[in-house]
């Protein structure tokens, strides 16, 4: 399975939580009326980092780009000229991203559980 539980993704014109994850399938949660369904992995589509998405999830700002987790005196992010996101840690780069479920996966690892709202 791509997803685990907690990931943020895109399916049609909702945005949706995994809250279970089955046999060839997701159950997902819906960010617009609540709304639990059975979804097969090839209609989830990922959602792209944004600044937005990043300030509203307590990512601050420091330069032109560049953003401070608020949780975390050793994760920053920037942004790369190719469309895509360079993590750091402790100031050396350690991953590149493109996507909301690509960061939950590494601050999972982490042990950091954070949560990405997606309201």
């Amino acid at each position: 399975m791509k997803y685990i539980v907690g990931d943020i993704l895109s399916l049609k014109d909702d945005i949706v939580k995994i809250i279970a994850v089955g046999f060839g399938y997701y159950t997902v949660r819906s960010s617009q009326d609540g709304d639990i369904n059975y979804i097969d992995e090839k209609d989830l589509k990922p959602i792209n980092i944004t600044k937005e998405i990043l300030i509203n999830n307590e990512w601050e700002e420091i330069a032109n780009g560049y953003y401070k987790s608020k949780g975390s005196t050793f994760l920053d992010i920037y942004y790369l000229i190719n469309g895509k996101w360079q993590l750091m840690f402790k100031h050396k780069p350690i991953i590149e991203i493109s996507y909301i479920h690509e960061l939950q996966h590494f601050l999972f690892g982490m042990q950091m559980n954070y949560l990405l709202d997606y309201e």
